[in-house]
């Protein structure tokens, strides 16, 4: 479900917040999600945020192993979430 307020509905309303529309998906009752497209994208950059930490983590002899492992697992389930909701699609 997609809920668009126009700049006319929230004057009525009396709170007009300076946008032209706001665009919210609905996922669930009373949930509010970022469209599916920004939500993706979001997740790439968290992905390739987390693959420059590894690298430099890798770079670095005083980081522990543990924590490299830390991030790795984090990005593999990054990566397991971008290809599930890019497959729903």
């Amino acid at each position: 479900m997609l809920i668009k307020l126009q700049k006319s509905t929230l004057r009525g309303q009396g709170f007009w917040l300076g946008l032209q529309a706001i665009r919210l998906e609905v996922r669930k009752v009373g949930e509010l999600q970022m469209p599916e497209d920004e939500h993706l994208d979001s997740l790439r950059r968290q992905h390739e945020d987390l693959s420059q930490k590894v690298e430099n983590a890798q770079q670095n002899p005083a980081i522990d192993h543990l924590e490299i492992t830390e991030l790795k697992k984090q990005k593999l389930k990054l990566k397991e979430e971008i290809q599930r909701l890019s497959e729903a699609r």
